[in-house]
C-alpha cells in the first residue's frame, strides 16, 4: 500500500560563471559565457543559465540566477549564482498483477526490483547479494528475518548507492536474506522513503527527487 512519503532535499550546488559582453545591437547581444560564444535576443537563456532582458548600444542587461547584472560592451563579470533546483522522476507502470517493477542499478550493477512500501529496507536474497559482490557474512549485521517459510538469518549493511532512472541515493540501508527469498529485489523504505510518491489515476506510479 503506497502511503507514506518524505522529502529529501540536498545541500543546493553553487555555481561560478563568467560573462565577456563581445557585442551589443538592438535588442541583441553577443555574450562570451565560461569560454562559448553565444548570440542571445531579449528573452533567451543559454545553455549556461544567462537571460538577456535587454541589450543596446549602451550595455546588455541579464539575468543570472537570481542576480540582474548590467555590463557595457568588453565589460567582463564574474560571480557565483545557486542554478534552479530540478526534480528528477520516474514513472511506473503497474503490472497485471498489481506490482511495480523498477529496473535499476544498485552499486553500479543492474538489478530488477520491485517497489515495496511495506519492506523497512531494499531487500534482497544471497543469490543477488553474491552477484553484486556484497560482503554481508563479514560486514553485515546479523539478524532475524520472519519469512513465510518461518524465521531465518538476515544480514544488514548499507549499500553505497540505489539508482532507478535518473533518481540516485546513497548510503541506502539493506538486508539480505541467507536464503532464497525474496524471488526479486524488493526496494523498500529505506530508498522510498527518501523521495516524494505519487500514485495516478491512469494507475502509474511517480517517484520524484528533489535537488
Amino acid at each position: 500500500m503506497i502511503g507514506f512519503a518524505l522529502l529529501w532535499l540536498p545541500l543546493t550546488d553553487v555555481v561560478a560563471i563568467d560573462v565577456v559582453v563581445l557585442g551589443l545591437f538592438k535588442d541583441r547581444a553577443v555574450l562570451r559565457i565560461e569560454g562559448q560564444q553565444h548570440l542571445l535576443a531579449v528573452g533567451e537563456t543559454s545553455p549556461e543559465g544567462v537571460t538577456l532582458v535587454s541589450a543596446d548600444a549602451d550595455g546588455a542587461r541579464f539575468r543570472i540566477g537570481d542576480e540582474l547584472q548590467s555590463a557595457p560592451l568588453g565589460d567582463h563579470i564574474s560571480l557565483t549564482y545557486a542554478p534552479p533546483q530540478r526534480d528528477e522522476q520516474v514513472t511506473l507502470t503497474r503490472t497485471r498483477q498489481g506490482m511495480y517493477l523498477a529496473p535499476g542499478q544498485i552499486n553500479g550493477r543492474s538489478v530488477d526490483m520491485m517497489v515495496d512500501t511495506g519492506a523497512t529496507f531494499v531487500s534482497m536474497n544471497r543469490h543477488m547479494a553474491r552477484r553484486l559482490g556484497l560482503p554481508y557474512r563479514t560486514e553485515g549485521k546479523p539478524i532475524r528475518l520472519s519469512t513465510a517459510n518461518g524465521d531465518t538469518t538476515g544480514y544488514q549493511l548499507s549499500l553505497r548507492s540505489v539508482r532507478i532512472g535518473g533518481i540516485e541515493i546513497g548510503d541506502v540501508e539493506a538486508v539480505v536474506n541467507d536464503g532464497d527469498f525474496p524471488e526479486v529485489t524488493l526496494l523498500g523504505m529505506s530508498f522510498l522513503g527518501k523521495l516524494n510518491i505519487e500514485h495516478r489515476r491512469d494507475g502509474t506510479l511517480l517517484l520524484k527527487q528533489h535537488r
